[in-house]
């Protein structure tokens, strides 16, 4: 009986040792689990704020690299005529991006065999020239959208004149062409196609010529960009 009593002693005494031991370890693993939840914390911390970090700088990048071919930005607000002036202004946004010191030295349009051109509203081709690339760029503007078709080296610096000179946009250029001698060509050859053009370069003139494939026949006229004032009358056919 003795020796049972003693046993049971023992195991009693074993039983709460275990559990004055476990009761003592508690804080130890709740300090553990705190610098753990703190160390995970401050991780996930930095880690979301390298996150927000390159985001934000490929953002930045987006909006600052320079123009690639194929780079196409539209108007905010879209312009609802597209005149030679307005193509302007929505192509000077993408030569910006192609280069900072780009400055336009010529642009043009067609208008096809029965498309309307009276309004002088239409597709354009817009060329940009780079002194600091020595690189010419040719952008179009189509439904309002500007597109970097190309760029290529020029071995010669062009001279252009200041855009602000520019005066005179193409619907007044449809008007003294068809004023001029345009109406009496277009009486004959209803379905002549035009081709208009601006160059910015040496004598910047606006220049119109109506032809019609048929009959070979051209009309042709040549004005002042400042003041729209004729400078040349030409037909042929």
């Amino acid at each position: 009986q003795s020796d049972r009593d003693g046993l049971e002693g023992t195991t009693a005494e074993s039983t709460q040792a275990h559990l004055l031991a476990g009761t003592s370890a508690s804080p130890a693993l709740i300090v553990r689990f705190k610098r753990a939840t703190r160390f995970l914390y401050r991780w996930l911390t930095r880690g979301l704020l390298l996150g927000m970090l390159l985001l934000l700088a490929s953002i930045v990048m987006f909006l600052w690299a320079p123009a690639t071919h194929g780079t196409t930005v539209q108007e905010a607000e879209p312009i609802s005529r597209m005149t030679a002036r307005n193509s302007y202004v929505i192509a000077r946004s993408v030569a910006l991006r192609w280069a900072a010191d780009s400055q336009l030295i010529g642009l043009s349009a067609t208008w096809d065999e029965g498309r309307n051109f009276q309004e002088g509203e239409g597709d354009w081709s817009l060329t940009f020239y780079s002194p600091s690339k020595s690189e010419t760029a040719l952008i179009s503007v189509i439904d309002g959208r500007a597109t970097l078709i190309n760029a290529h080296g020029v071995t010669e610096i062009p001279q252009s004149r200041q855009v602000d000179l520019w005066q005179i946009d193409s619907p007044a250029v449809v008007d003294r062409l068809r004023a001029h001698g345009g109406n009496e060509f277009l009486r004959s050859q209803p379905d002549a196609s035009l081709t208009m053009s601006l160059k910015l370069l040496g004598d910047a003139v606006w220049k119109a010529r109506l032809i019609h494939q048929e009959s070979r026949r051209e009309f042709s006229v040549q004005l002042n960009i400042d003041n729209g004032a004729i400078i040349d009358l030409e037909q042929s056919g």
